[in-house]
């Protein structure tokens, strides 16, 4: 059984992490910002792992 974790983020929430994709100092803070906006999109965290190069488990986190 998949248990599917859905994350909601407010206008303001995306922008920032939209903001903090593209400027972002380090590499690792650009995928979190990823992950966290394409799992908001409603993309499976197996996709987003892929996308980002994290294991399943670390994106429901």
């Amino acid at each position: 059984m998949r248990i599917t974790t859905r994350l909601e983020l407010t206008e303001a929430q995306r922008q920032e992490l939209g903001k903090g994709y593209r400027v972002g100092a380090k590499h690792c803070f650009l995928m979190r910002c990823l992950a966290v906006l394409l799992k908001a999109d409603g993309m499976p965290a197996t996709k987003v792992g892929k996308r980002v190069g994290m294991e399943q488990h670390t994106v429901n986190k």
